[in-house]
Parts: structure tokens; C-alpha cells; sequence
């Protein structure tokens, strides 16, 4: 992929994130996904991310594993 396109960004799909995380860690969290993918700064990033941590640490230590540039709209690389 890499050699083929180069200029190319990887991402995760949302949708399938989101679901793991319902099925992992509850409606909830999923809604607190969807805040954070969908933060434009990092400023309301974090604070869903605290929101997050707060309901369910190991959601918020699985998303955070995660590179943010592969799903949150405010660390999206965009050329």
C-alpha cells in the first residue's frame, strides 16, 4: 500500500469502532465516541476523552491506543 500510494492516509471506520465499543464498554461510551471522532479541536477532544475516562477507563485506554489521526476528526491529517 505504502509503494502503491504513497500520499495515501490510513483510517479506521467509525462505524466499526463505535460498535466495538457498545459492545465493549456500553451505549454511553459509544456516545462519548461519537463526541470525540467528531471534536474539531483538541481542546473538545480531550474533554470528551476525560468524560470518557471518567465512565469507563478501559474505553478510553482502547481509543487511546489508537492513533487519533486514524479516527478523530480534529487530528485527521488533510492535505
Amino acid at each position: 500500500m505504502e509503494e502503491e500510494l504513497p500520499e495515501a492516509n490510513h483510517s479506521h471506520c467509525c462505524q466499526h469502532l463505535a460498535a466495538n465499543v457498545q459492545t465493549s464498554f456500553g451505549l454511553q461510551c459509544r456516545n462519548l465516541f461519537w463526541s470525540a471522532a467528531k471534536a474539531e479541536t483538541r481542546t473538545a477532544f480531550d474533554n470528551t476523552m476525560a468524560k470518557i475516562q471518567e465512565e469507563k477507563p478501559a474505553a478510553y485506554t482502547y481509543l487511546n491506543n489508537i492513533s487519533h489521526k486514524q479516527w478523530a476528526i480534529y487530528a485527521f491529517p488533510v492535505s
